[in-house]
């Protein structure tokens, strides 16, 4: 019977601060058949786990792919994976990469030519651009907020600046907390930018002293081109209605002006200048003033073209006479060596002038006076072709009462007038009455007293006025023959 010798393990488990050593064993016996080497594993809860070769990884460099041996393990880099050798390799790489990098972003700006050429030395240099950009991740946090700091200082953040700058963060892979960061930081910087150049455009406007309605435009298409929220520019809106407000006065102002300047009121710029009230929304404060001058102006207008106010007065004037002006006035009178002021008052009728004072009366034919000057500030001067009274008599208003006193000598001197703004041919009756006494209640031409007609003079297609110097009694036959005649 052939023997066999078998491994036997250790009856004892081993030391706990002993190193476990592999199993000895010996070869066959010489001239028996090989066998197996039989190891009978121990339980777990009896014995020490026993070392074999199978229970220890073999270490790889995964930069070299080599196996390391033992002594070259303690050189290697756990959370790189690599050998001490390769390590180094990768370190001075790593530092040429910086370099490199430094070196190209030195103006504080980077290319996409830099980022080539970047790529191409990773690839020479065998590194993993990740792990290259992690090492550079300071100087390159440093190099946006240098390009940041520049556009901030030259006061232009565009959209392209903002997309350059992301690009920038996501090439560089900078962390999310440092990338968000540098974002919050160039929206501020943005925004402050934009303010300034908004109000920067509202003190151009404000310098000008008046908004046009196409700057205007642009400073509203500014500020959504911006997308400045209202309540960021309030102030500088606040500011834009003010001058808009005065813009419109100023306009407004203008206009009157304009109007004035023609010495005449027509219904059309009437209308032209209350529609324009209520489309620049002018405060009733402030066109009040003008559009009493406007009211004013019209007066002087409906004056100039025949129709004269008609007021009641403490004279006994004629039963056809109506009086249209009575003022205090002073007349100056002059005399060898010096001038005398009368104080009195005028008093103006569709017959006659009239200068009453305490001393002496002066009346005055209308055919008797040549001119009618107006002098602001002083009164009015009267030119007259004989007799007493020439001269200046001071006045209130100098204006109007020169306007009643040219108009008076114009109709009393049957002179065409201008066309009449009112449409209406209606003769009012107080005139009616006035010339139905004045003329005694008969035609003027052929004294009939049936088929009686009032008539104008100055025939009304031709500017005759509704007035009593211009209406007389016509019967109707000598009416046709007058027909549109003067």
């Amino acid at each position: 019977m052939s023997q066999q010798r078998q491994f036997k393990g250790p009856a004892q488990p081993f030391p706990a601060s002993s190193t476990p050593q592999p199993p000895s064993w010996s070869p066959p016996y010489q001239g028996m058949p090989s066998y197996q080497q039989v190891y009978t594993p121990v339980p777990q809860s009896s014995q020490q786990p026993q070392w074999s070769p199978q229970t220890e990884q073999s270490a790889v460099c995964r930069q070299c792919r080599k196996e390391l041996s033992f002594l070259d393990r303690f050189g290697f880099d756990q959370k790189t994976q690599r050998c001490r050798t390769c390590s180094n390799q990768i370190q001075q790489s790593l530092h040429r990469f910086r370099a490199a990098f430094l070196e190209a972003t030195r103006s504080a700006t980077f290319t996409q030519n830099n980022w080539i050429a970047l790529q191409s030395l990773a690839r020479q240099e065998h590194l993993d651009m990740s792990e290259a950009l992690t090492f550079i991740g300071k100087d390159a946090v440093a190099l946006v907020e240098r390009i940041v700091a520049g556009v901030e200082a030259q006061g232009n953040i565009t959209d392209e600046v903002e997309q350059y700058i992301s690009h920038l963060l996501r090439t560089f892979l900078i962390p999310h907390e440092i990338a968000q960061h540098i974002v919050h930081r160039l929206a501020k910087a943005k925004l402050r930018l934009n303010l300034q150049l908004f109000e920067g455009m509202v003190r151009q406007a404000e310098a000008k002293g008046e908004l046009t309605d196409e700057l205007e435009r642009n400073i509203y298409h500014l500020q959504s081109k911006l997308a400045l929220p209202n309540e960021l520019v309030q102030p500088s809106l606040q500011r834009l209605a003010y001058l808009r407000q005065q813009t419109n006065i100023q306009r407004f102002r203008r206009a009157v002006a304009q109007v004035e300047a023609n010495q005449e009121v027509t219904v059309e710029a009437e209308h032209y200048i209350l529609q324009l009230q209520t489309t620049l929304a002018v405060p009733q404060e402030i066109a009040q003033p003008l559009l009493q001058r406007l009211a004013y102006l019209k007066r002087l207008t409906n004056i100039r073209k025949g129709e004269l106010p008609t007021i009641s007065t403490s004279l006994k004037l004629e039963s056809d006479e109506l009086c249209h002006l009575e003022t205090p006035a002073t007349y100056h009178k002059v005399n060898a060596k010096s001038t005398t002021p009368v104080s009195g008052r005028l008093v103006a009728t569709s017959k006659r002038l009239h200068f009453l004072s305490a001393t002496r009366g002066t009346t005055i034919s209308w055919n008797n006076i040549m001119q009618v000057e107006v002098r602001l500030q002083r009164g009015v001067y009267l030119e007259l072709a004989k007799g007493t009274g020439n001269g200046l008599y001071s006045v209130s208003d100098p204006t109007l009462v020169g306007v009643v006193l040219d108009t008076l000598v114009q109709i009393s001197k049957r002179q065409l007038v201008a066309t009449k703004t009112d449409p209406s041919r209606h003769i009012p009756q107080d005139v009616k009455n006035a010339v139905w006494q004045r003329d005694g209640g008969k035609c003027v031409q052929c004294g009939a007293t049936s088929y009686l007609e009032f008539d104008h003079i100055i025939p009304y297609t031709k500017g005759g006025a509704n007035t009593v110097a211009n209406v007389q009694l016509l019967c109707r036959s000598c009416n046709l023959k007058k027909s549109d005649r003067i």
